[in-house]
């Protein structure tokens, strides 16, 4: 049975008692301890206090009144903000048409040797553009770049460790997997690992 005096949030015990056939003068009571969800009981998500949980498919979240890129010092909108993941993945869409259009180009063979240049033309694209440029083709159409979490600069203009952790961003990209799995931020580890951000440049 509930216990009446639980409130809101509490961890209330819940106990069952059955009869156990080798033990006919006793019984053993089984406890069961019941966990409320306060999102499904008009908690506090209800009343607007307190952070948001994660959801899936909708990944982190952040608390309410904070904007992604705050924490990072970013503004809320417009330059220097922290770009959309709708940007972000239209300039990896034209990146990689890009490749595939170059690939297509220098090489004439069957399908894994295409796709093995796909990825090269990709790869050498991206590292280059990130190294020297501080954005790829792609980011420039979108109005997209990538900077240092820490000066602001591009990764163009860290000298040697631009060109490292270019790299570093580069093959974690390629891996398609890191860059899906981002903190509330929008950062994903790609970024986090290169230690970098991909900000609105207009």
């Amino acid at each position: 049975m509930e216990n009446p005096g639980a409130t809101q949030g509490d961890v209330a015990p819940l106990t069952v008692a059955w009869s156990d056939p080798c033990r006919q003068a006793g019984s053993i009571s089984l406890v069961i301890m019941v966990v409320r969800d306060e999102s499904t009981s008009g908690g506090a998500e209800g009343n607007g206090s307190g952070p948001r949980d994660s959801e899936w498919l909708t990944g982190p979240s952040l608390p309410d009144g904070v904007w992604q890129g705050q924490r990072l010092g970013l503004p809320q909108s417009g330059r220097g903000s922290i770009a959309s993941l709708l940007r972000r993945a239209g300039g990896i869409a034209i990146d990689w048409a890009i490749a595939l259009t170059v690939a297509n180009l220098i090489v004439d063979a069957d399908v894994f040797l295409m796709n093995i240049a796909i990825q090269s033309s990709f790869f050498v694209l991206y590292l280059l553009c990130v190294w020297l440029l501080g954005r790829t083709p792609g980011h420039w159409i979108m109005g997209i770049g990538v900077v240092d979490v820490a000066s602001r600069r591009t990764l163009a203009s860290t000298g040697p460790v631009g060109a490292l952790r270019a790299l570093l961003r580069t093959v974690l990209v390629c891996l398609v997997i890191p860059v899906v799995i981002m903190d509330p931020d929008g950062r994903g580890l790609h970024d986090k690992a290169s230690g970098a951000v991909v900000v609105q440049t207009r």
